[in-house]
């Protein structure tokens, strides 16, 4: 608990209060190798220290996840039915992948659909587990984010099914931001593909999407909704001509510009005013 609050202030002084704590149950889970919960422990705490390791030493980390994994198969195989260990095998599966999938996608793509199939059996199993279903519909967009750039028609399957299912969750939890969000970037993604060979589809999905963006931004004023709108608004600019792209673009530059002054974008974010005027003054020496 004291390496959790200092954390973010101190990461290094977290650090070895979490190698402290991992170095007690190690030896507590040798002493009982039988004891799921000593056993859980130390896979908590090899995560813990990954999770603070992985952005200076990516390697190191990955070997901690992987000792993780380990524990967590172990535990699922002992306790087949106990659903908490056999979700543990999947989160430790989408660790490691996250780390392997820049180096090696190929590893990553087995361990990211490896997980799937573990979040699809949990979801059969309770299917009014929004959860377990949310789990399934992650683990679709990973698989499908590695899979765009070599079989789209692929991708595209699986973001429409990853949709469907974040329909079905928000239906029934109408007033979930999250859940509503989660339709909104999915009709973005399936825009984003079939936008080449079918703009006309693509702009009905983006406007859907931009639509959600605009019922979030009136429920909740925040800077995640005004950025969704900035986005929404520049998408909607790719899959039009002529006055149309203007007026898209120019509310994606107004928004973005608003953003900016009140010191909101992010270093990714930084260059959109620019980029938007670039693209405005293109589309109006087009006409």
């Amino acid at each position: 608990r004291i390496a959790d609050i200092r954390r973010r202030q101190d990461p290094a002084a977290a650090l070895k209060l979490f190698e402290e704590s991992l170095a007690i149950s190690r030896r507590l889970a040798v002493r009982e190798p039988e004891n799921t919960e000593f056993q859980r422990d130390v896979r908590i705490g090899l995560e813990r220290i990954a999770d603070i390791r992985r952005r200076q030493d990516p390697a190191a980390a990955l070997k901690l996840f992987e000792e993780s994994l380990a524990i967590s198969r172990r535990l699922a195989v002992r306790e087949p039915g106990n659903i908490e260990l056999q979700r543990d095998v999947g989160i430790g599966l989408d660790r490691i992948a996250g780390i392997r999938r820049r180096q090696d996608p190929a590893a990553a793509l087995k361990l990211f659909e490896e997980s799937l199939e573990i979040s699809r059996r949990l979801a059969e199993r309770e299917p009014d587990n929004t959860e377990f279903q949310h789990d399934v519909g992650i683990g679709l967009d990973r698989i499908a984010d590695i899979r765009l750039g070599e079989d789209p028609a692929a991708a595209l399957k699986l973001f429409e099914e990853s949709l469907e299912i974040s329909r079905r969750l928000a239906e029934k939890e109408p007033e979930n931001t999250k859940l509503q969000r989660g339709i909104g970037i999915g009709l973005a993604r399936i825009a984003d593909i079939r936008l080449r060979q079918d703009p006309v589809a693509a702009l009905k999905l983006y406007e859907e999407s931009l639509e959600i963006g605009k019922r979030l931004a009136e429920r909740e004023d925040s800077i995640q909704t005004a950025t969704d709108l900035v986005v929404g608004h520049y998408k909607i600019s790719t899959a039009v001509t002529g006055a149309a792209r203007r007026k898209a673009l120019q509310q994606a530059l107004d928004m973005a510009l608003q953003l900016e002054k009140a010191g909101h974008l992010t270093a990714d974010q930084a260059d959109w005013p620019d980029l938007f005027r670039q693209e405005l003054g293109k589309a109006e020496d087009s006409e």
